[in-house]
């Protein structure tokens, strides 16, 4: 097994007032379509909770370099809310718990993703039908939205190509790509209708303004899925046969497809009788 040295991170969430996404979404289709810094690793997104907007970038550089060139491009951009923004030189473990505060036990929430080719027109326009759908929705009781874009530059894909490929069987050809999160968390039941309705609504929207561009990517982030999105069938077709082969071969009978509750399954024909 491949193992990692756990050294120093300098890292953290810096925000910046709503009218700076543009700028962010700049540097960020900058950033995945030529940086070739393998250190660095950036999260980016547009929030709304509490009746306010704000937009974020999570940065690290996992080998501890303060403010690297690599990142000067997301710290410099300016209107930011300075006394949100939390960069510092911490653990992993730090990092993992300031990450872990934005997930709520005991909230309504929805997880929705699909993977694009960069693009900063179609992300502009991704941007504005997420305003239309916030201000349908604004009003319920707890309300926070995100509308999150992660990057899989073409270096990262590269290096994992060197390293013997990924699981999603991803080649360095396809990318950059952007994997993208749409979430809303909210406090009532009687909610959970009108909001899935449109969030749905949502991402039908994007995936087709995506896939009419042609820059819309097969690959579904696992962690976001939507539970009826075929998010194995993202993975390709040549993972997805490996995984059916493996399955027959130690899961015949199907126990952790039929035995096992929740998460993604292979499809029923990897079970013996099926």
């Amino acid at each position: 097994m491949k193992t990692l040295k756990s050294g120093k991170i300098w890292g953290g969430i810096t925000y910046y007032a709503p009218g700076a996404f543009s700028q962010l979404l700049e540097k960020a289709c900058e950033f995945v379509e030529n940086e070739t810094d393998y250190d660095t690793h950036i999260m980016c997104s547009a929030g709304y909770g509490f009746g306010h907007q704000a937009v974020s970038c999570v940065m690290y550089h996992t080998q501890g370099k303060e403010n690297p060139p690599s990142l000067r491009r997301f710290t410099s951009i300016e209107p930011q809310i300075h006394q949100m923004c939390s960069m510092r030189t911490s653990t992993h473990l730090n990092f993992s718990e300031e990450l872990s505060k934005f997930s709520s036990n005991g909230k309504h929430q929805y997880w929705a993703s699909i993977t694009i080719r960069a693009d900063i027109s179609l992300m502009e326009l991704f941007h504005d039908k997420w305003q239309e759908t916030l201000t349908q929705i604004q009003g319920a009781d707890g309300f926070i939205f995100s509308f999150g874009f992660h990057p899989l530059t073409k270096a990262l894909l590269e290096n994992s190509e060197k390293a013997g490929g990924n699981a999603a069987a991803i080649p360095p050809s396809d990318g950059p790509l952007f994997v993208l999160l749409i979430n809303p968390i909210w406090a009532l039941p009687e909610d959970d209708s009108r909001i899935f309705r449109a969030v749905g609504e949502l991402v039908s929207e994007l995936r087709s303004l995506a896939r009419e561009r042609g820059l819309l990517h097969r690959y579904i982030f696992t962690s976001y899925g939507f539970g009826k999105d075929d998010i194995l069938a993202g993975y390709g077709d040549e993972s997805l046969a490996k995984l059916v082969e493996t399955s027959k071969r130690v899961d015949p009978r199907g126990l952790f497809q039929l035995g096992v509750p929740g998460g993604f399954k292979l499809p029923n024909r990897t079970i013996v009788g099926s």
